[in-house]
């Protein structure tokens, strides 16, 4: 159920509903509390989805302490491009926020020059 919570959540992000992903994204992580160690992939995909929510809504500080203490869960997790996911989420935080300097840490390294 938490899984699918979370899924949902990001369908809403990706078209712009970000209070209700953020209710999502909050759901699934208390369903998760109940089963999971705090650490489980599954609870920083969650709390990630939240994170972006709250990018979205503006709400930065509560947003990055989410992106960052997803960081570790989402190396951990099964699904191709999680993690890689999460670092491009944290890049829009920082952009969103004003704080490119802290985006260019996070943005994906792009081909070098003659490769």
């Amino acid at each position: 159920m938490a899984g699918t919570l979370t899924v949902k959540a990001n369908v809403l992000l990706a078209t712009g509903q970000y209070a209700g992903a953020r209710e999502l994204a909050v759901e699934a992580q208390r369903i998760l509390a109940l089963s999971v160690p705090k650490d489980h992939w599954q609870v920083a995909a969650a709390m990630n989805a939240e994170g972006a929510a709250l990018t979205h809504l503006r709400r930065f500080p509560e947003a990055e302490k989410l992106l960052l203490e997803s960081r570790d869960g989402l190396q951990r997790a099964p699904i191709p491009d999680l993690a890689e996911r999460g670092q491009a989420r944290l890049a829009e935080l920082y952009l969103a926020w004003g704080r490119p300097e802290e985006a260019r840490k996070y943005q994906p390294a792009g081909p070098t020059p003659g490769s």
